[in-house]
């Protein structure tokens, strides 16, 4: 009972943790080798990280709903970046990393 009123408490004080959300998926190569490497999310000039594991999957957590763009950072490269959507839902973005550098959505 204590949790579950303190959980109520922290959503009324805290409301942006209530429309937070997770963005996670997969990175490939073309050809379909994963990649693995960092993620930076800018939403809104706020930038968010994670990596890509040895399998390319990655997740972010993202605590504000609005348009953003996704980088890859890769053997030493940048990509281009991808505009995406931050939603109060956990959103999945799988992306096939072109030779060019550009990113696209599988």
């Amino acid at each position: 009972m204590k949790t579950g009123t303190m959980l109520i408490a922290l959503v009324f004080l805290f409301p942006s943790f209530s429309y937070a959300a997770q963005i996670f998926g997969s990175l490939r190569k073309q050809g379909g080798a994963p990649v693995a490497g960092a993620i930076e999310i800018n939403c809104g000039g706020q930038i968010y990280r994670g990596n890509a594991d040895a399998n390319g999957s990655y997740s972010v957590f993202v605590p504000r709903q609005d348009k953003c763009s996704l980088t890859v950072f890769y053997e030493n490269r940048t990509s281009m970046p991808m505009s995406i959507f931050s939603y109060s839902d956990p959103t999945r973005y799988d992306f096939e990393l072109l030779s060019s550098g550009e990113l696209r959505r599988r």
